[in-house]
């Protein structure tokens, strides 16, 4: 039951499990339509079920002065990410709150910019067409932005393509609908299969997926016992908090 099976091999085993011919040469109009089913059927399962998505770590250097980061939206799902997301400034990690107003700006303009460390809030922003990461205090000292989350699913549309999510659920459910479609009496066994699998998957997704929390691990940007914010400002040198 493995994840990185390619579309032409997960094609072949629905083929199979449908009584269709092997044979791709017999009926080639149909492979571009069955490559549509596998694909949407993995995109419906990772909308339904985040779990069956491998786990995905990423991070992003943050630079000094620089207000706006590329997403790296091939390598993680910007829509599925684990809150929250942590800064790295030196060896701390500072947890990240999301979303930037224009009370913040007041503190530290990102226009001018007012730099500071370490990073203190974060969000997903539009800029000319395109979508990318913002950080507040624009950085004054390189940093790293750690994102975790789940790996993005990408349209399967060749023969090489990979599936992301467990092959034989998305052969299943996928056979399951196909048979219903034409009134085969088959599609509700492969239905229950399918069911059983996916609760096979969800009660083992724990031991594949441990995640931990330990309080207070994060820094905030204010919090002075800790670590004093330093911030930048271009007119008038380092100033201290």
């Amino acid at each position: 039951m493995p994840i990185g099976t390619t579309l032409s091999e997960l094609r072949a085993m629905f083929r199979a499990e449908i009584g269709a011919e092997i044979s791709e040469t017999i009926s080639p109009s149909e492979v571009a339509r069955q490559n549509r089913l596998l694909s949407n059927q993995q995109f419906w399962l990772a909308s339904q079920h985040a779990f069956l998505l491998g786990k995905a770590r990423v991070e992003v250097a943050l630079t000094v002065g620089t207000r706006y980061y590329t997403f790296p939206t091939t390598t993680i799902d910007q829509d599925r990410l684990d809150k929250p997301v942590y800064v790295k400034d030196g060896s701390w990690r500072y947890s990240l709150d999301y979303g930037i107003g224009d009370e913040h700006y007041n503190l530290f303009d990102s226009a001018v910019p007012d730099t500071s460390h370490p990073g203190s809030r974060w969000q997903r922003i539009d800029v000319s067409g395109a979508r990318k990461i913002e950080v507040w205090p624009v950085p004054s000292v390189a940093q790293t932005l750690l994102l975790n989350g789940r790996l993005p699913v990408s349209a399967m549309t060749v023969d090489g393509a990979l599936c992301v999510i467990d092959d034989q659920l998305i052969m299943l459910l996928t056979a399951a609908e196909y048979l219903a479609r034409r009134g085969d009496k088959d599609a509700q066994a492969k239905l229950v299969k399918a069911q059983s699998l996916l609760n096979s998957l969800r009660a083992s997704s724990g031991s594949k997926y441990e995640t931990f929390s330990l309080a207070g691990s994060g820094c905030d940007l204010l919090d002075r016992d800790r670590r004093r914010p330093v911030v930048v400002r271009p007119t008038s040198g380092i100033v201290g908090d």
